[in-house]
């Protein structure tokens, strides 16, 4: 069953009452820099003071963190969410935390001259999966600190400029999004497999076999098994969507609204 698809659907019908089995859980009011969410439900949000702050799915804080020395993080990655991964590109810095966000180590990606880097993610095993803007490859940092595995030199397999954006590790996949190009699929070995032809401008998430996008006011679902995609328009306002089992997130001005089965 597609529940993140069958949330959206539920999600869009209850807001004109048509459908009371979903609700409001709770609304978290905060200023928003940047928010995800992780597979416990849990909300993650970067204030205006550059304080990340956890709170669990009916609104209560559960802890904070608080580091001021690099800027402004650009990206966080809570899909495991024992494992938090923050990542400051301005100072190619990566900080590693755990469940009550206490912060278990950072280290610096000069010390693998690696020097330009937006695409990062935890890998499955507690290291990193990035891409090197510099040597055009496609990079996993193991858990002891070496680096353990690289791809081939992208301008070496594709034709088209490749300008990566996020990477997502879900299953033994490697989902890489180039918005001109679409998203590239790579094997642990960092072996490349195939293009799929989704053009996202935005942040993107993968449930259930699924590929979840929000971008110019409507939610889209690619099925990775169907190669089928369904859309529903949002209401206006929304700033950015996260979808987690039976709970939707939205994001807007000031807030994070979160919606869920009743019971």
């Amino acid at each position: 069953m597609l529940v993140s698809w069958l949330i959206v659907s539920v999600f869009c019908s209850s807001l004109s009452a048509q459908d009371t089995s979903y609700q409001i859980i709770t609304t978290i009011k905060s200023d928003i820099q940047y928010f995800t969410t992780d597979a416990l439900k849990n909300v993650y949000i970067l204030d205006s003071d550059n304080i990340l702050k956890k709170y669990n799915a009916k609104g209560e804080l559960l802890f904070d963190y608080d580091q001021q020395n690099y800027g402004i993080p650009s990206y966080i990655d809570a899909s495991n969410p024992l494992r938090i991964l923050v990542y400051y590109e301005e100072y190619l810095t990566v900080a590693v935390l755990d469940r009550t966000l206490t912060e278990l180590y950072i280290f610096n990606l000069k010390d693998y001259d690696i020097f330009q880097a937006q695409a990062i993610a935890a890998a499955n095993d507690n290291g990193i999966w990035l891409y090197d803007e510099w040597s055009f490859q496609l990079k996993k940092i193991n858990e002891q600190g070496t680096i353990e595995r690289t791809s081939d030199d992208f301008s070496q397999i594709f034709s088209e400029e490749i300008l990566p954006k996020q990477l997502i590790i879900s299953g033994n996949r490697i989902y890489i999004n180039s918005p001109e190009v679409g998203i590239l699929v790579f094997n642990f070995f960092g072996k490349y497999i195939q293009t799929i032809p989704l053009l996202i401008t935005s942040r993107f998430q993968i449930q259930n076999n699924q590929i979840i996008y929000f971008q110019k006011e409507k939610l889209y679902a690619y099925s990775l098994q169907s190669f089928q995609k369904k859309t529903i328009p949002i209401q206006k306002g929304v700033k950015s969507v996260e979808v987690e089992q039976q709970y939707l997130f939205l994001e807007m001005e000031g807030k994070v609204v979160v919606y869920g089965k009743k019971g």
